[in-house]
């Protein structure tokens, strides 16, 4: 399983881009925030993919990434449909925290994903390769808040889930998010420990229920 990978940046936050290309095990090209627009900086970093892989991975600034990150997500990804995205952070706080804290303890010790209907999180996530060119032709129409949410809205349409690693393959660093008005810790409900080379990714998935429902009314609070 061949992966690209690109990290979305905003000029606000070179330092932390800098640490977090030296954490990297591997060099990864950095696509700049140029007018201030994450739904710009976003595309152009979808669309800074390697045409042999088989999926391109979009890292963002503000995180804090296992070591061996992309070598564990090669890894991580032959276990997961070909077809959607996949995300490698489960949040605590967003977006709909009960439901998402019966899908943590039903995944508990014993899986090693979660899948809900849509990306709900994207600090870390990869979507395959061969979807990129049509979601960039549709990308100009689409109607969302926030960049992953807009990705999640296209996938959602073709009915292909996404899967989310357990545990977490990359933390947030704590600081305040550059999106308006977003607040709040925001922590991995479970980072891991170690490699991501020594996450066993070969024992099933919990499945969250009507989250698509569950974001639309969460859509609708934030707009009321």
């Amino acid at each position: 399983m061949s992966v690209s990978a690109a990290i979305m940046a905003h000029p606000k936050r070179a330092d932390m881009v800098a640490d977090l290309a030296d954490r990297l095990d591997r060099p990864v090209p950095v696509v700049w925030d140029e007018r201030n627009d994450r739904h710009d900086t976003g595309l152009r970093t979808l669309q800074a993919f390697d045409s042999s892989a088989d999926w391109h991975v979009v890292i963002q600034d503000d995180v804090l990434p296992a070591p061996d990150l992309l070598a564990g997500i090669e890894q991580a990804l032959a276990h997961v449909p070909a077809d959607g995205p996949v995300s490698f952070y489960v949040g605590r706080v967003r977006p709909f925290r009960q439901a998402v804290e019966r899908a943590v303890r039903q995944a508990g010790d014993d899986l090693s994903w979660i899948v809900m209907d849509g990306l709900y999180w994207g600090p870390c996530h990869a979507v395959p390769t061969s979807a990129i060119p049509e979601v960039a032709d549709w990308w100009a129409t689409a109607r969302a808040t926030n960049y992953d949410r807009r990705l999640s809205h296209w996938f959602e349409a073709h009915h292909r889930p996404c899967w989310y690693s357990w545990p977490s393959l990359v933390e947030h660093r704590g600081d305040e998010s550059l999106v308006r008005g977003r607040t709040g810790e925001r922590r991995a409900h479970r980072f891991a420990e170690g490699s991501a080379l020594d996450v066993d990714w070969t024992r099933g998935a919990a499945r969250m229920r009507n989250t698509g429902r569950l974001d639309r009314v969460r859509q609708g609070l934030a707009v009321a």
